[in-house]
């Protein structure tokens, strides 16, 4: 489970940084990297990996309280963490490939992934 937190972490820091990455022949680079406000004139893809982003972090404390505490109480919840990170990793391709356009698929996608918390809670709490 220790492995999935730390692949999670990494897919985290990924997520955050292809907003950037997919707009970088349309905004300098340093322009992501100063301070000074103002909103950047984003592509289309990094706009919608940016409500990715901004989605992903709603589940992630939950993601990891649930993860810490099937380590701590020894619950075998490796399989549905895994199931929850391929759907995340799911749902920011569809984002950026803008399949979202049709209906319901976003949601769709959202509720899996929750469902897949949710698993994770009750085998903690049958354990």
């Amino acid at each position: 489970m220790l492995d999935l937190i730390l692949i999670t972490a990494l897919f985290y820091l990924i997520q955050l940084m292809t907003p950037m990455l997919l707009s970088i022949g349309k905004v300098p680079v340093m322009n992501f990297l100063s301070t000074k406000g103002g909103s950047l004139d984003l592509s289309d893809a990094s706009k919608r990996a940016l409500v990715a982003v901004h989605n992903f972090r709603e589940s992630l404390p939950i993601f990891l309280v649930l993860a810490v505490l099937s380590i701590q109480l020894e619950v075998a919840n490796e399989q549905l963490a895994e199931c929850w990170l391929i759907t995340r990793l799911i749902y920011l391709v569809l984002g950026i490939a803008n399949v979202y356009s049709y209906p319901f698929i976003r949601t769709g996608v959202f509720f899996v992934s929750i469902m897949f918390l949710v698993r994770m809670a009750r085998n903690l709490l049958i354990a």
